[in-house]
């Protein structure tokens, strides 16, 4: 460590003064006009630029400080000011700039860096960040004493762990708060944001992990001081981890009288129907209990944090009140149940035919009374539990489905053979035209993303239909092009879904079904 000195210190006394002087005027230059040239030539925005121009800059400046300070006492006061005192003087700024650099330097590279894509974007802990802060400056005085004043720190680390082995005795719960608030920050049970419930009962958003407690806020806005002793032993329950999304369930009472399949399809459309209700994972609606009286229906949904479940469940209970109120059930007394309020009056509970639902949808809105009941006598629905595969590509042409209830994914294999989701497909949403339409075999695979109530329209069915109205034809090419264009913008990535293009291809289709079905151009 002499030696690394005498080199440094060597050029430190041949400095010229002069170049000093300029150092220094132009560091007061800077100094003052910081703001101005940070936000004109954009060095704001580039703090890692900034701190290597620190690293040569500070140096430089230490040492022509000094330099120029050894000369004014060497011209105007002579031997009042050793030249040994210089060189310490020298040695201490620098190792103290060496410290200050260090540690912003584990700031803009660690901190806000690696820290940040090791734990998911999340801020390091003030805590921990503090730590290391002072840690750095405390083995930088260390050095100073060590290496520049040359003071032997034997004898002082064995007083000083004296003295703390007396101070750990009074103050041991002290320290093993700071010591559980390092394991809480290493570990990271939880963090800053998160919703965490202790086994007494706090329920609180941790607002603030310090050396000695966490401290979360209430509902009542409220602050609980818990120690970090405490929390590091307790069992946590944390609704934010392993992710955000926030399961929830209930169950929903329904009378008897009312029909399993038609109270869960309405349960399942009240979900679908709600906004704050995640799709991913998909939700789940299931008879729980039918052994008394009224049935009850669990409701498992997912949504997107703890607190959004608050306002998603009075979402999801109106849904849930406004589809009943559609069909004739009536809600009861008990809370998140429906059923009849007087057991000698029975509900007039209606549910939707197939023609009902066929008068839903854009492609048969021109239908007739009588053919809507042709085409109901063909007909049938089917029932397709959350990861039944509908149809895969490939498979032979036979029918269309319209979705009465639940969601279904649309997939296709990409150009590197892996299927893509094209697209998803809820209640009053149709597939499976393109293929039947057409006469190809499917191009895509269809699975139930959720319990599924599908209605099958065979072509037998359809045959009719399109040889009486042959001029919907026109609107069946656009409708189906239209839904091809943006399969194929998803699959390959670009842009292309011009009108032109749609066009071209609404008349490929229409030639198709003309051929396929038979119908000729009057």
């Amino acid at each position: 460590m002499d030696q690394l000195w005498d080199n440094v210190n060597s050029p430190v006394e041949n400095f010229p003064v002069e170049i000093a002087i300029l150092v220094v005027i132009v560091f007061l230059i800077l100094l003052g006009t910081r703001q101005q040239i940070g936000g004109h030539f954009g060095l704001n925005r580039y703090p890692k630029l900034v701190w290597m121009i620190e690293l040569i800059g500070f140096p430089v400046l230490i040492v022509s400080v000094v330099a120029l300070l050894r000369s004014m006492f060497a011209n105007y006061l002579p031997g009042t000011v050793s030249a040994d005192t210089f060189d310490k003087i020298t040695a201490t700024l620098l190792w103290l700039a060496g410290g200050w650099l260090l540690n912003r330097a584990l700031e803009l590279f660690f901190w806000e860096g690696a820290f940040r894509q090791l734990f998911d974007n999340e801020q390091a802990p003030r805590l921990l960040r503090g730590v290391v802060t002072a840690s750095i400056f405390l083995l930088t005085l260390y050095g100073v004493a060590t290496f520049v004043f040359q003071r032997q720190t034997t004898g002082l680390l064995i007083s000083t762990g004296i003295i703390a082995g007396v101070l750990g005795l009074a103050m041991q719960n002290t320290l093993a708060d700071l010591f559980s608030g390092l394991a809480v920050t290493l570990d990271r049970p939880y963090s800053v944001g998160h919703w965490i419930e202790l086994p007494n009962g706090e329920l609180g958003q941790v607002v603030d992990i310090t050396w000695k407690s966490t401290r979360l806020r209430s509902f009542n806005h409220s602050i609980y001081i818990i120690p970090n002793r405490l929390a590091s032993d307790s069992i946590i329950h944390n609704y934010n981890l392993p992710n955000k999304a926030y399961s929830a369930w209930f169950t929903v009472s329904v009378d008897a009288d009312a029909p399993p399949v038609l109270v869960r399809r309405l349960l399942l459309d009240a979900v679908l129907k709600s906004s704050r209700v995640l799709n991913e994972p998909p939700p789940a609606v299931r008879l729980f209990d039918m052994t008394g009286q009224p049935y009850q229906y669990l409701v498992w949904v997912y949504f997107e944090d703890y607190m959004a479940q608050f306002m998603g469940k009075e979402q999801l209970f109106m849904n849930i009140w406004l589809e009943f109120s559609k069909v004739g059930i009536s809600p009861a007394a008990i809370k998140y149940s429906v059923g009849t309020r007087n057991e000698n009056i029975r509900p007039d509970i209606h549910m939707a035919t197939i023609v009902d639902e066929l008068r839903q949808i854009d492609l048969f809105a021109f239908l007739s009374p009588a053919e809507f009941q042709s085409l109901e006598a063909v007909c049938h629905k089917s029932v397709y539990t959350a990861g039944d595969i509908i149809f895969e590509a490939g498979a032979a042409t036979e029918s269309m489905y319209i979705v009465s209830s639940g969601i279904v994914s649309i997939k296709q294999a990409d150009r590197h053979g892996q299927l893509v989701e094209l697209e998803r497909v809820g209640p009053g949403g149709y597939f499976g035209e393109m293929a039947l339409f057409t006469g190809q075999l499917r191009s895509t695979t269809v699975q139930a993303v959720t319990l599924c109530e599908l209605i099958e329209i065979p072509q037998a069915g359809l045959e009719p239909v399109l040889q009486a109205h042959p001029d919907i034809l026109e609107q069946l090419g656009q409708i189906m092009a239209t839904r091809r264009a943006k399969q194929t913008e998803i699959l390959d990535d670009h842009g292309e879904s011009t009108s032109a293009m749609i066009m071209r291809s609404a008349s490929e289709i229409v030639a198709k079904i003309r051929h396929a079905f038979g119908v000729t151009v009057e």
